[in-house]
């Protein structure tokens, strides 16, 4: 790795280093007082998801991260090239690290919790393919698990920064229509076209293939990877091309 690169991969970790330090203890603390409530009472208490919500997490921490790391880094004379290929290994290594902590939270919870008989800690992706879980050992588990976690973390990660840098070379009007197009697109425009693509023999086609993309985890972290590939081309052209603002 060339100095200038290393320089922007440790930028990039020491900016996110804070902010995924304080969603790991936020994590923690939810953990600790279902398992506070769960020791006080009779009712039963299931907690999972901490994968999902580190999807959410990584996605939103992109999408606010790549202005003020383009521009200090800019400042500080690195090129657009290199502050592409730091941010892509800075990403992988947060999405490896992040897909880590969430299966040692994950082993951790459910050992320390095995004695309470009303409360169960569960893995969302190994929720999600139960069926195909059950079927391997503890090691087999937790790899395939890690590979998923850090497939969905990258692409989610990969899409914030093409959204961001998308929004950051748009003009107000372009600003303005990507932040209302995509909840409008997403909560009123895809239920239209549901309602009326998913009674064609098109929804047959698209059914079946997020059927085949999605039905194995294999499947998925192959599908989530090339779609990190993807959006990292598509995203390079974009960063090369972007210009300091009120310059």
């Amino acid at each position: 790795m060339r100095s200038k690169t290393k320089s922007v991969y440790k930028y990039n970790i020491m900016t996110c280093a804070k902010p995924m330090g304080i969603y790991y203890f936020m994590v923690l603390m939810i953990i600790t007082f279902f398992v506070v409530i769960a020791l006080f009472s009779s009712g039963s208490t299931h907690v999972s998801g901490v994968e999902f919500a580190t999807v959410i997490f990584l996605l939103v921490m992109a999408l606010a991260d790549f202005r003020e790391n383009f521009e200090a880094l800019n400042q500080y004379g690195m090129s657009r090239k290199t502050i592409y290929k730091g941010k892509v290994l800075a990403y992988s290594s947060l999405a490896l690290a992040a897909a880590i902590i969430d299966r040692i939270i994950v082993i951790a919870a459910s050992k320390i919790t095995s004695s309470l008989e009303n409360f169960i800690f569960g893995s969302f992706f190994t929720t999600m393919y139960e069926s195909f879980f059950d079927k391997l050992n503890f090691w087999s588990e937790n790899l395939l698990a890690l590979l998923l976690s850090f497939s969905a973390y990258l692409a989610l990660m990969s899409f914030g920064t093409f959204l961001s840098a998308v929004f950051y070379r748009s003009n107000r009007i372009g600003r303005i229509a990507i932040a209302a197009g995509v909840p409008i697109f997403i909560f009123v425009a895809l239920p239209i076209i549901a309602a009326y693509v998913f009674t064609t023999n098109l929804a047959n086609l698209i059914t079946k293939f997020i059927d085949f993309t999605l039905s194995t985890p294999l499947r998925t972290s192959a599908t989530c990877l090339l779609g990190a590939i993807i959006l990292g081309v598509i995203s390079y052209p974009i960063i090369m091309r972007a210009t300091l603002k009120g310059k």
